[in-house]
């Protein structure tokens, strides 16, 4: 899903229609992923945020197939850049297997 939405941002780039963003956030994915890079166009970075549904939800109370993240990232900006990226993801004992 990142990869998709970094490949449209660069072709709004080449379409001349806006610049190419140093920070693409995509949320409402359920879990995080981080990708960075750098091009001609500048350096940027990209993440999908985690949900911050509690499991008392209809979507926390869900089995579901794939790793689901409960929190939030923390974005430390400097001069303009992120300098760092950091998951703070919740581990609740409510989604440990139990053998």
């Amino acid at each position: 899903a990142l990869a998709k939405e970094i490949q449209h941002a660069k072709e709004w780039v080449f379409e001349n229609t806006q610049p190419m963003p140093g920070v693409l956030v995509r949320a409402h994915c359920h879990y995080y992923a981080e990708a960075r890079g750098t091009t001609a166009l500048g350096e940027w970075i990209a993440i999908n945020v985690p949900g911050l549904q509690g499991l008392g939800s209809r979507y926390g109370a869900r089995k579901c197939t794939g790793v689901v993240h409960f929190g939030m990232v923390l974005l430390t900006i400097e001069e303009g850049r992120v300098r760092e990226c950091r998951p703070l993801i919740a581990r609740p004992q409510s989604l440990t297997t139990v053998s």
